[in-house]
């Protein structure tokens, strides 16, 4: 169950900001009821005994569960249930970090039980993220969402700071679908030749064996990591901004904020009555 909350900030009417909140209830099996869920980050909180997170997968692909804590403080450990009663995967370690990753199908019903006494317990539960055949496709919530990709000999992917590693020989596209909200992106180059695409509703970053592509982000940056990379920046319909210093270059226009950061060559294309401010180095 989900709520979108408005909430007046100080000031006038234009301070609204909205969020979106996942609410969970007392199970009358015991522990807490999630609903359905996609995503769920619970603020630290203190861990007694054992907690039953009771919940359906949103959608098909992973989940994947985790535990934050300082282990000096007290042992925790998880354990995945499936509607059967059947232990399907644990995580326990001597570490500040316990983590289950699970392939599910949408729909399917488990239990998260978390089990050991610690005084803060910081629990994330992400389901945002589908892998295939040399490919990983990658979504938001209805909140804002933060997607980040770092290509390498080990890609990594993180969606709201749970990251995940695909070796570069086994992954040629990456997809992030940000949906609703205000989501921001970051993907950063490799050290050989990338070319970017950055248009209102779709960036699209190309490097050495490996695509990807970035859906209804209003806010993405990406960030050379050396090489002769390229850049295109293509601007809305209507009046848009640029502004260009060495080395960094940003367009902003309705609904999208687009940056780029040490790219060796870099093209723009405004709509009617753009306006561009381009500085130059000193000296």
């Amino acid at each position: 169950i989900g709520l979108i909350v408005t909430v007046d900030g100080p000031g006038s009417l234009g301070d609204k900001q909205s969020f979106f909140v996942q609410v969970m209830s007392l199970s009358p099996l015991g522990g807490f009821d999630c609903g359905q869920i996609d995503f769920i980050d619970l603020p630290a909180q203190e861990s007694l005994g054992q907690e039953r997170y009771r919940f359906r997968a949103g959608r098909t692909g992973l989940l994947t569960l985790e535990a934050m804590f300082e282990h000096a403080a007290g042992n925790v450990d998880l354990a995945l249930i499936d509607s059967n009663g059947d232990q399907v995967a644990t995580s326990s370690s001597a570490f500040n970090y316990e983590r289950i990753d699970q392939v599910v199908q949408q729909g399917e019903a488990f239990t998260l039980v978390v089990t050991g006494d610690n005084p803060s317990v910081h629990l994330r539960m992400t389901n945002l993220v589908t892998p295939g055949a040399g490919q990983v496709d990658v979504f938001g919530t209805y909140g804002d969402d933060t997607f980040t990709f770092r290509a390498g000999s080990t890609h990594a992917i993180t969606i709201n700071d749970t990251v995940y590693s695909y070796d570069d020989s086994t992954l040629d596209s990456v997809a992030f679908r940000g949906g609703l909200g205000d989501d921001t992106s970051v993907l950063t180059g490799t050290s050989g030749d990338e070319q970017v695409a950055l248009a209102p509703g779709q960036v699209t970053m190309t490097g050495p064996g490996y695509r990807v592509d970035v859906l209804e982000s209003r806010s993405v940056s990406v960030v050379s990591g050396g090489g002769h990379d390229s850049a295109t920046l293509t601007g809305s319909s209507q009046a848009d901004a640029l502004e260009a210093y060495p080395g960094i270059v940003k367009h902003t226009g309705p609904g999208f904020i687009h940056r780029v950061e040490g790219f060796k060559a870099v093209n723009t294309f405004g709509g009617v009555g753009a306006a561009a401010n381009i500085y130059g180095s000193v000296g």
